[in-house]
């Protein structure tokens, strides 16, 4: 007795992919697709899930153990949701891969989630690993464009874009009731913006306080006044850095301005958020090419963006206002905070492009990978599997033990 799809991943943590993944099975698990997640020992939050999952495996060992667990379920897929900060060690995954393929007849897939615009030298581990897959996933046309030539993929045809999904649209809620319950000022006068997601140092919040600095000191917005939101959890690698942003903010005299929510932030609490806010702003530019969780969020909440351009905002083209440079930034800002016309497009842009990547959509174009790698329809057999197999492993997450 087996699974359909078992998703080799973090899960029920506290990570973005981990996030990606959970938002996947469960639009599968809709379908009425039989789905599993064995996941590594990172951050378990122990929130009760839809979605059985066995821990199998470290992130900081081996994935030899992984095999026992993957035999067990006997999967039609196994789908590898890969990032490199995950998998460490790309020379195991190979070998797991290896023994996946001498000792069951499950389709290999994987889902890259970051893209380097370097193409690897052959003989690369990672191109190695790539060249063992039965099917690639990537999440932009450019990406597909980049992978279809690693030196290791002979068969073009096997990588295919898939959009990153996006929660169902969420229409905002009432600004007076927002700010109420995160005791913010409800006045029009304001105008805020809202970072939202984990608070780490790639998205440079510090330079968002610089910016919101040079707004209040000049008075860049008068006569309305300005505040910056910062919320999420902190990474592992930054969990001084909410306290250096507030001894920030109170070194430039704009500690009134800022306000920091240092902490998980449950997606039913989202609303509140970005209900008291009037754009949502990112400063990431990353080297690598990815697809950005938390501004898809954002947008799924109809929450405008304003971004700096880079490799983050490439595949998106609604909701989403780019900028080259910190003072386009302020600029912009100034031009927005008295133009209520342009920052309701670009709601209306959020609330399209939310419709058109929803989760139930993206689903469906990952469903009907799997059946043609499988060579016919995916069944569900999910009562058995939860009772004869998750139900009885001491690691099923959400279980009260």
């Amino acid at each position: 007795m087996g699974v359909d799809v078992l998703f080799l991943s973090r899960f029920n943590a506290f990570c973005g992919v981990s996030t990606y993944t959970e938002q996947l099975a469960t639009a599968l698990s809709k379908k009425q697709v039989d789905v599993g997640a064995l996941s590594s020992d990172f951050k378990i939050r122990c929130e009760d899930t839809d979605i059985p999952c066995v821990v199998g495996w470290t992130e900081d060992g081996g994935l030899t153990d992984a095999i026992e667990t993957v035999l067990e379920l006997d999967p039609k897929i196994i789908h590898i949701q890969h990032e490199h900060g995950i998998f460490k060690d790309t020379i195991a995954l190979s070998t797991l891969c290896d023994e996946i393929k001498k000792k069951t007849s499950a389709k290999l897939v994987l889902t890259a989630h970051t893209v380097s615009t370097v193409l690897p030298r052959p003989g690369h581990d990672f191109g190695r690993l790539m060249r063992r897959m039965d099917a690639i996933i990537v999440h932009s046309r450019l990406c597909r464009e980049i992978v279809s030539r690693y030196p290791n993929i002979k068969d073009p045809e096997r990588v295919h874009f898939i959009p990153h999904g996006m929660l169902d649209f969420v229409a905002p809620m009432d600004r007076n009731e927002a700010c109420k319950k995160l005791g913010l000022n409800s006045s029009k006068k304001v105008f805020r913006l809202l970072s939202m997601g984990f608070i780490s140092n790639p998205k440079r919040h510090m330079v968002m306080l610089q910016i919101a600095m040079t707004i209040v000191k000049h008075e860049r917005l008068a006569p309305r006044e300005f505040e910056l939101v910062i919320a999420g959890q902190p990474a592992d690698d930054a969990k001084a850095l909410p306290e250096l942003l507030k001894k920030a903010a109170r070194s430039f005299d704009i500690e009134k301005n800022v306000h920091i929510f240092s902490k998980f932030i449950p997606f039913e609490q989202f609303k509140y958020y970005y209900g008291s806010a009037d754009m949502a702003v990112h400063m990431v530019k990353p080297s690598y090419l990815a697809a950005s969780g938390s501004m898809r969020t954002d947008l799924s909440h109809a929450m405008p963006i304003i971004a700096m351009q880079g490799n983050m905002t490439l595949d998106l083209n609604g909701g989403v206002l780019k900028v080259g440079s910190t003072d386009e930034m302020i600029t912009r800002l100034f031009q927005l905070s008295r133009d209520n016309k342009t920052l309701s497009l670009l709601r209306k842009q959020a609330e399209h492009f939310a419709r058109d990547h929803n989760w139930s959509i993206v689903a469906t174009q990952h469903l009907k990978l799997y059946e043609n790698l499988c060579g016919k329809a995916i069944m569900n057999r999910r009562q058995g599997v939860r009772s004869a197999l998750f139900h009885s492993s001491p690691w099923l997450l959400g279980s009260s033990i």
